[in-house]
């Protein structure tokens, strides 16, 4: 699928000096299928080579990604992906919803980090890639929520819920994942209630959860750019099957360009090193018909 990520220089420039002012404000799209000709890409990250797009119909906000690189899908598949949701405009931390979360029992005498290290020998020996070993837990793959006090921890593929999640590798090796958020989750009021949000996106784990050794590999963390433009798709959960996606915001800076079927542009070699956690945030509005 051809590219819908390609935008004139002087556009990108435009975007990135926008940014480098504030948070930069990327578009939210009407609408609840992420193939629909009317949800446009929303963003593209560079870095992490991911590209995303948000919408929102009167009912929830979704999230669709597509994940390019395979060591940032398996950063994102052992470690999580949280995206937070900020009424307030200060970039807090208070609400989010964090997907896909491997479900690890508890063994006693055997500290988390050890457990993880056995679970991906385990995968490592016995799958063809990690992306795919990781995937064939799919069904196990838990999401939990957090506003305020209140949080929500269950298994969206085995429990009945009011979250929509969507997880999968297309044909292109190209991981997509799609989150749906009930507005009402997010705010009582509803549609009616919200207006501009900030919206935060991390991969992988949080500085307190890599100092307490979850996250044993891939170097450190790291705040960047992104571009503004991504595309997805919709269900429920997944194997391997066809799907679209979407890219990118950023803390500090922001530029334009993503797709619904993004070309990859070249992933780093080899030995370069992908840090064990990005984040970036950016400021959008929801949409109202």
């Amino acid at each position: 699928m051809k590219s819908r990520f390609v935008l004139p220089a002087a556009i990108l420039l435009i975007l990135f000096m926008s940014g480098c002012t504030g948070l930069t404000e990327l578009p939210m799209y009407w609408g609840h299928n992420a193939g629909s000709a009317d949800i446009k890409p929303t963003g593209y990250h560079a870095d992490t080579k991911t590209g995303w797009m948000s919408f929102n119909d009167s009912t929830h906000i979704y999230f669709a990604f597509s994940f390019f690189d395979p060591r940032v899908q398996t950063l994102v598949l052992r470690n999580g992906m949280t995206v937070f949701l900020d009424q307030t405009k200060k970039m807090k931390e208070d609400c989010f919803v964090k997907f896909p979360l491997i479900k690890r029992e508890v063994i006693a005498g055997v500290t988390e980090g050890q457990q993880l290290a056995q679970q991906r020998g385990r995968q490592n020996r016995q799958q063809r890639t990690t992306t795919e070993a990781l995937l064939e837990q799919a069904q196990g793959f838990e999401l939990q929520w957090k506003n305020g006090e209140k949080v929500i921890q269950i298994n969206p593929s085995l429990e009945k819920t009011d979250f929509h999640t969507f997880i999968a590798v297309d044909t292109a090796n190209v991981l997509n994942i799609i989150v749906g958020v009930p507005i009402t989750y997010l705010n009582p009021g509803g549609l009616a209630a919200l207006d501009e949000i900030v919206v935060g996106l991390r991969f992988g784990q949080s500085a307190a959860e890599l100092q307490s050794g979850g996250q044993q590999q891939m170097g450190g963390g790291q705040q960047s750019a992104m571009s503004g433009t991504g595309a997805g798709s919709g269900g429920s959960s997944g194997g391997r099957g066809g799907s679209r996606g979407g890219g990118g915001g950023g803390r500090g800076g922001g530029g334009g360009a993503s797709s619904a079927g993004m070309q990859q542009g070249g992933a780093p070699g080899g030995n370069a090193m992908m840090p064990a956690t990005t984040e970036f945030w950016y400021k959008t509005r929801v949409m109202k018909k």
